[in-house]
């Protein structure tokens, strides 16, 4: 069942992503897919899924990007996490920079999960 569910998430993730590139209206769920990918991967992965589950937001970007899943450190996640919190608040749009930026990682978080995704199944 996990390697399904994984599949199921990331094919959710590239539909949302595919949306958010055209318009920052997805920002917020993109962002929240993201996460969802990053723990699911992380559950597959791992010897102990169950740890998984109880890792804090700092916890789980920092393992990701420990195994090069993420190319932005934490501080780069928390602005992308401040980004969607004010977009949900104030209806605040992400700047060009920090747009581009999220993008890219959303797409490279993506091709290394499908190429890894290959290893687990």
């Amino acid at each position: 069942m996990g390697i399904g569910r994984l599949e199921n998430i990331l094919k959710e993730f590239e539909d949302n992503l595919k949306s958010f590139e055209k318009s920052d209206d997805q920002f917020s769920q993109t962002y929240d897919l993201a996460i969802r990918l990053i723990k699911e991967y992380l559950k597959e992965s791992s010897g102990s899924p169950t740890e998984i589950n109880y890792l804090e937001f700092e916890q789980l970007i920092r393992k990701a990007f420990a195994i090069s899943i993420l190319t932005e450190e934490l501080a780069v996640w928390k602005k992308f996490r401040k980004c969607r919190d004010d977009m949900a608040r104030r209806g605040f749009s992400p700047d060009v920079e920090l747009r581009n930026g999220f993008l890219h990682e959303l797409r490279y978080l993506s091709s290394q999960i499908t190429e890894r995704k290959k290893y687990l199944e």
